[in-house]
């Protein structure tokens, strides 16, 4: 069977090495504990705290922390989390990532 050669390498388009994408957080994130302690989290708010601001209801898919953990917040504290569906977890969490220092 033929082998496929290997595609060219580009030099004008960057590589990207998604292993040296930061978040410091993962850890945390691939943890039983956070998986269980999110999901009750979503079950007692189950709809999207932005959306409800825009008199929307949309069911939450995402416990969101208000506060970034690597900007100093508790990453267990339920007072500095909301719940999110992921369009809305997503739009934050790139606001954040723009943000300097962020």
């Amino acid at each position: 069977m033929p082998i496929r050669p290997k595609s060219p390498q580009r030099p004008w388009v960057p590589q990207s090495d998604w292993s040296l994408r930061e978040n410091a957080n993962r850890e945390v994130y691939n943890t039983s504990r956070w998986r269980k302690d999110s999901k009750a989290h979503r079950a007692d708010n189950p709809l999207c705290a932005m959306c409800q601001e825009k008199a929307m209801i949309v069911a939450s898919e995402v416990s969101d922390h208000i506060v970034p953990i690597n900007e100093g917040g508790d990453v267990w504290d339920w007072a500095n989390r909301q719940a999110l569906c992921k369009k809305c977890h997503n739009a934050k969490s790139g606001r954040e990532g723009r943000r300097p220092g962020g």
